[in-house]
């Protein structure tokens, strides 16, 4: 675990991480899995010239129980090589049990242990909210991505977002509350407030737009999205 404290970021994953793809599919009626690839999918083509169909060397950063880094290993070009980071040890030691052979290092976003420009990729899935509510918070996060990739580099993050829809906005929110409660009801008791402290995380995240503001600000050259599941989640793609 990292020195400083991340509050109800640590406590939250302390206390779901042996039921965090179970829970995840139940919440979201198993879309997440579906998600996941509809963002890897867009990763070669978002590369550019001088890496589609070549090997690259990918960061799946805030990787957890490995979900993202285990579609990366499996769909990135032959010769490829996928490492994890996350600084939650429970979270890592299920993920090197699922991948044996891929490197996982424990560390905070905002401190990775790699040198500058060695990544061709970076991705991120469903963490940006945490990475907000860290004492570091999302911009300091944002510019150590930024450090580790190639110039050039791409950036990719899956995450939660506000619909554009009005209409569209309250039956999210409905869905998420009752989705939440029933979970929690489910969950034994210890675990209840993790999963309070999601709910409130994926209701007062910055929409798409303002994603992508954070994005530039935090020095990628370029930053685009495109909103899935319609407009409650969206793959964003940044540059180096």
């Amino acid at each position: 675990m990292p020195e400083k404290d991340h509050g109800p970021v640590a406590r939250f994953y302390d206390a779901i991480a042996g039921r965090y793809e179970l829970v995840n599919g139940f919440l979201t009626l198993g879309l997440d899995g579906l998600w996941r690839r509809k963002a890897v999918s867009f990763i070669l083509s978002a590369l550019g010239p001088g890496s589609a169909g070549g090997p690259l060397r990918a960061l799946d950063a805030c990787c957890g129980t490995g979900d993202t880094t285990a579609l990366l290993r499996r769909r990135l070009p032959a010769g490829s090589t996928v490492a994890g980071a996350d600084f939650n040890a429970a979270m890592l030691a299920l993920a090197r049990a699922r991948l044996p052979g891929v490197e996982f290092t424990e560390a905070p976003a905002s401190a990775l242990p790699f040198p500058d420009g060695v990544f061709d990729l970076v991705t991120v899935t469903f963490a940006a909210r945490n990475l907000a509510s860290s004492p570091e918070g999302l911009a300091a996060c944002l510019r150590e991505f930024l450090r580790v990739l190639r110039p050039g580099g791409t950036f990719l993050q899956l995450e939660t977002s506000v619909p554009p829809s009005a209409f569209v906005r309250f039956f999210f929110r409905l869905y998420v509350r009752a989705a939440i409660a029933a979970a929690a009801a489910l969950l034994p008791r210890g675990s209840r407030a993790a999963y309070r402290y999601l709910g409130s995380s994926v209701l007062t995240f910055m929409d798409a737009d303002a994603m992508d503001r954070e994005l530039l600000a935090a020095g990628f050259s370029r930053a685009r999205h495109e909103r899935l599941f319609p407009g409650a989640v969206a793959v964003h793609i940044a540059v180096k």
